[in-house]
């Protein structure tokens, strides 16, 4: 395996693993456990942006 298709692979991973990781309360709520915050307001939506391409390119 190449290091580009191991990082495909850990990144896909890491969104499928973790990030969209989803688990169900005891009353029933849907919730995902795992999160990562930016606290700089000007950074939240490019992070966010980046975040989802990371999840589109990693399928």
């Amino acid at each position: 395996m190449t290091e580009a298709e191991e990082l495909q692979t850990l990144v896909k991973s890491f969104f499928e693993n973790y990030l969209d990781y989803q688990e169900e309360s005891d009353s029933g709520r849907v919730f995902n456990p795992i999160h990562i915050s930016c606290t700089r307001v000007a950074m939240i939506e490019p992070f966010a942006a980046l975040l989802n391409r990371m999840r589109e390119l990693s399928r």
